[in-house]
């Protein structure tokens, strides 16, 4: 993936909103352009499917202030209505993110959940789940173990990782992984980098902890690239 713009964070309500997205499939032979989409959540905000852009593999969230940002999913091509599942597991993910008109006290989200395949429901953005188990107007939410590979603006950034439970870690049905249960299902604060808490020389820039748009590197008024291993 090139380009993730986060101008946001990361009735609607029973319609499918579905946008192509290009990412590129990288092995030893070179990087390959790979078709994808992406799946509104479904339940977003009316106006919500008209805050997502994409041109390519470059994808901007609008930002609101009367209804927020919209949260999409990256799911299969069109004719696959299932989830894009990621198998990371000694390979690399980089995006890039651009953050510019996102001040202190935004929070622009990339991240990974325990999320299923869901076949036959991708394209409707449902099933969703995390490690708070957010619900965003759905009466019960649901936990699973959650990967935040960038949560910033243009004054911090953080990574974090919330555990859950083993029966919890991915997408499940039983009770016992729903909002309405025990509290404990999952590591709700996590354990997380936020260079800022560590004082000056350890934001965005070695010289203080903000440093916007003053020419030393990296400069979060331009692009960022985000690179896991």
């Amino acid at each position: 993936m090139k380009l993730v713009s986060l101008v946001g964070i990361f009735s609607t309500a029973g319609a499918s909103h579905t946008y192509d997205l290009t990412i590129d499939m990288c092995d030893s032979s070179g990087c390959h352009p790979s078709q994808k989409r992406v799946a509104l959540d479904a339940n977003a905000k009316p106006g919500h499917e008209n805050q997502v852009h994409v041109s390519g593999d470059s994808l901007t969230l609008e930002y609101a202030q009367w209804i927020g940002g919209p949260r999409v999913y990256l799911i299969e091509q069109d004719g696959v209505n299932e989830n894009t599942m990621l198998e990371l597991g000694s390979k690399e993910f980089s995006f890039d993110v651009e953050v510019s008109s996102m001040t202190c006290g935004f929070n622009a989200a990339a991240y990974l959940v325990g999320m299923d395949k869901n076949q036959g429901g991708a394209e409707a953005g449902t099933r969703y789940c995390d490690a708070q188990a957010v619900t965003d107007g759905a009466e019960v939410g649901t936990y699973c173990s959650e990967m935040d590979l960038f949560e910033g603006n243009t004054a911090a950034q953080q990574m974090t990782t919330h555990g859950c439970i083993d029966r919890c870690a991915s997408f499940s049905d039983d009770s016992g992984c729903k909002s309405q249960g025990t509290n404990d299902i999952c590591d709700h604060s996590g354990c997380g980098v936020n260079p800022f808490r560590y004082g000056p020389g350890s934001g965005y820039s070695d010289h203080g902890y903000n440093r916007i748009g003053m020419g030393l590197a990296p400069n979060s008024r331009l692009t960022l690239p985000n690179l896991t291993q």
